[in-house]
This record gives C-alpha cells, sequence and structure tokens, in this order.
C-alpha cells in the first residue's frame, strides 16, 4: 500500500486511513467527464464526482485498486480517509479514460472493502512477510552459503555457482 495516500497520511496532512463499512454510488455527470484530468488520480473524473458525493469530503483520491475520501467531521473536529474498492465496471472505466482521455457519464459503484482487501488483513499479511515488508532496518540480506564450510562464498567460476545453487 505505497500509495501516495499513504504518505499524505504519515504526514498529517489527511486524517487516520480507515475501511469504508458500506459501499457507496457515485453519479458521474457530464460536467466531470470535461473537468477531469488524465493520469492525475487526485483530479479524475471518478475522483471530482466522489468528492461531490461523499458527506463532508475534504479530498479524493481514485485509482484503480482502490478509491479514497478525506473527509472532515465538524463535530468531532476530527479527520479520518476512508478507503473503497472500485467496481470492475469502475476500474474498466478508469483505465479507458486514461488511455482515451473518455469517460462515460453513469453511476459507478464503490465497493466496502471486504475479507483479505482490509486494512487489517493487508497489515497482517505484509508482517508475516519476509524481506521488503520487515519494518526499519531489519531486512534480511540473503548470501550465497559454501556447503563445506557453512560460510560465504567467496569463490568464483562454475563450481562455487554450482554449489550455491545446491544450497537453496
Amino acid at each position: 500500500m505505497g500509495t501516495k495516500v499513504t504518505k499524505l497520511v504519515r504526514l498529517g496532512k489527511i486524517g487516520a486511513l480507515e475501511d469504508a463499512k458500506k459501499p457507496i454510488f457515485i453519479e458521474v455527470t457530464e460536467v466531470d467527464c470535461v473537468r477531469g484530468e488524465r493520469f492525475a488520480p487526485d483530479q479524475c473524473v471518478l475522483a471530482k464526482a466522489t468528492n461531490r458525493s461523499v458527506p463532508n469530503a475534504i479530498k479524493s483520491i481514485v485509482y484503480e485498486c482502490g478509491a479514497y475520501a478525506a473527509t472532515y467531521n465538524p463535530k468531532t473536529k476530527k479527520d479520518k480517509t476512508l478507503r473503497w474498492i472500485p467496481s470492475a465496471e469502475a476500474r474498466k472505466a478508469i483505465a479507458t479514460f486514461d488511455e482515451t482521455g473518455k469517460f462515460p457519464p453513469g453511476r459507478y459503484r464503490l465497493d466496502a472493502p471486504t475479507g483479505s482487501n482490509t486494512l487489517k488483513a493487508i497489515r497482517e499479511r505484509s508482517r508475516n512477510r519476509r524481506g521488503r515488508h520487515q519494518p526499519g532496518n531489519t531486512k534480511i540480506k540473503r548470501r550465497p552459503v559454501d556447503i563445506e564450510t557453512h560460510r560465504h562464498a567467496k569463490r568464483k567460476g562454475r563450481r562455487a555457482r554450482l554449489q550455491v545453487a545446491l544450497a537453496y
């Protein structure tokens, strides 16, 4: 989830990221289609329509894989960023818009994340993965190991490559 949205949350420019509880329907008008910009997730046709449709929305960012709306609640005076998953029809329309610049007006559905698409499940998977998904400076670095001495191989050539290949 290394998107522009997570960076904005980390910098404190928008509220904490959380999954939406219910799906929403976004009505895209002709005006949105004219004003939308290609290759700009925050100026996309669907982003402009989402910004208009979601109550108290400050900013909307829509990708093919996720839609985000930063909202402000005047009662609690807190920001939060809601996350949806675009339906197949919406994903196809976004891809077509980026390629051709044409977006068909209509009604599009943004689904609430469920199951393995929730932020909780994604964070749990990332925590369990090895290598580049580990936090901080604890990345695992694999080095070739010599089978005979169990030390890191410093030999060059065909025999060393064969021993390294057999070690894994």
